[in-house]
């Protein structure tokens, strides 16, 4: 049997981590966010956007990883670039008094550079990898996918690498 101690032992509602998917549209527009909170044995809850101006949804955004920073939990995300568009974005759009210090963040395809044989597992996509990983979800549901392949991953990366 394989030992999940890799992880801390959660209560089944305790929020470890929280998993960001960031859509954006061909002019470069964050139109859509969905947040999930999960631990190693699952999603606890998931957050989207509710706003449809782009100002309006980064401020919500903002909200969730302030909470994210206050509650010291890890943000989570697939490309290592998701924080860099987000902080563009907040750039251009002026929006004030935002702060993204303090904010843990670790990137998938960080993750998969450093540790794992990219030309095995390189994958453009999300779906792409999950599907290479033979992950079996709903592809409509972004956070929960990433939640899979972080916790396929994670049991293979060095102790300290993602606590």
């Amino acid at each position: 049997m394989i030992d999940n101690k890799w992880f801390c032992e959660p209560n089944e509602q305790r929020e470890s981590w929280c998993f960001l998917f960031l859509q954006m549209n061909d002019h470069c527009v964050i139109c859509r966010w969905e947040v999930g909170y999960g631990n190693p044995t699952m999603l606890v809850r998931k957050v989207t956007n509710r706003k449809s101006r782009e100002r309006e949804i980064i401020k919500e955004l903002l909200r969730e990883l302030y909470y994210c920073r206050k509650e010291s939990i890890t943000l989570i995300t697939y490309g290592y670039d998701v924080l860099s568009m987000l902080r563009t974005r907040i750039i251009l759009l002026d929006i004030e008094d935002t702060s993204l210090h303090g904010v843990k963040h670790i990137s998938i395809e960080k993750l998969l550079e450093e540790y794992f044989l990219l030309d095995v597992i390189k994958s453009s996509t999300m779906l792409e990898l999950a599907k290479k990983m033979n992950i079996r979800q709903d592809e409509s549901n972004k956070v929960q996918l990433l939640w899979h392949i972080f916790l396929r991953i994670g049991p293979m990366l060095p102790t300290g690498v993602i606590s």
